[in-house]
């Protein structure tokens, strides 16, 4: 099959989500599928993680010294400043239009020139804009979710924050032919005519060789890996641990990443006395 996932940003970056996807992608290569990962985006750089050869990554966004001065000039005068506008009204919509419409083009152009026989939107900013550039092709598509549905759809920190997007996102799934929740109590949350369409399809992970596994020593750590942020949830798992570290005092907790938070969870650690049995360890161990 000629397969397209569509990201709207995976240049470099370096998270669950994206690390999921190149996974699933080189996957398919290796039994003989064509992959495309097509993304929208500023940034040219190659995804953070390797991708199998033959596993394509195309940036659809122009590159800005293949614009003409003229465009340069609409994007830097007159299209940067609407997107600082405040998000209401018309002005909303008009938001939207100039964040998502330019990126839904793209795509349909490169969809009706390559008839790809089904195209996975990856996350919330890409289903509209899959929904809408596939209408009329005869193309299949999907939608891989990857979070709670109450974060992506009521949590105005994550994603767009354009109240319309929000409601545009979560319509795009009635349309697509099916999606996928991480776990079965998931498909509850949507509404019912959205939901019939939800499947569940926990993360993909590499199976470990039976032989490191059998050798492996075992210790007493609670390992956490996430981008330090208030979607992760860290000081939930800090101060659960001021509590259950008591019955379990020889225990430690690790929790690996980098991000704004970092200050505020070390302050945290120190004011709940877990100085030295909760450790922030940074992007190494």
């Amino acid at each position: 099959m000629n397969i397209c996932f569509v990201m709207r940003k995976i240049a470099g970056r370096g998270g669950g989500a994206e690390r999921v996807l190149v996974d699933v992608a080189n996957e398919l290569a290796a039994r003989g599928h064509h992959l495309e990962i097509l993304s929208y985006e500023p940034r040219r750089v190659a995804p953070f993680y390797p991708l199998r050869f033959g596993v394509r990554h195309i940036n659809l966004l122009k590159p800005k010294k293949a614009q003409s001065r003229f465009e340069r000039f609409v994007d830097k005068y007159i299209t940067a400043p609407l997107l600082r506008l405040p998000l209401v009204g018309p002005i909303g919509k008009l938001n939207w239009y100039l964040t998502h419409v330019p990126f839904t083009k793209a795509l349909r152009r490169h969809i009706v020139a390559n008839a790809p026989d089904v195209v996975v939107a990856w996350m919330p900013p890409s289903y509209a804009p899959v929904v809408a550039a596939c209408r009329g092709t005869g193309t299949r598509r999907l939608a891989s979710t990857h979070n709670e549905p109450s974060q992506d759809y009521e949590n105005p920190l994550r994603w767009d924050p354009n109240p319309l997007d929000r409601r545009i996102r979560l319509n795009a799934l009635g349309e697509m032919d099916q999606f996928a929740v991480l776990l079965p109590e998931y498909k509850d949350w949507y509404p019912a005519e959205i939901g019939k369409r939800a499947v569940a399809i926990p993360n993909a992970v590499a199976k470990v060789d039976e032989q490191i596994l059998a050798t492996a020593e075992r210790g007493k750590l609670i390992l956490s890996v996430g981008r330090l942020a208030d979607v992760k949830r860290h000081e939930v798992l800090i101060r659960a641990w001021a509590e259950l570290g008591k019955e379990f005092p020889d225990w430690r907790v690790l929790i690996l990443g980098e991000g704004p938070n970092k200050e505020a969870l070390q302050a945290l650690i120190g004011e709940l006395g877990l100085d030295g049995k909760v450790k922030l360890g940074g992007q190494e161990i």
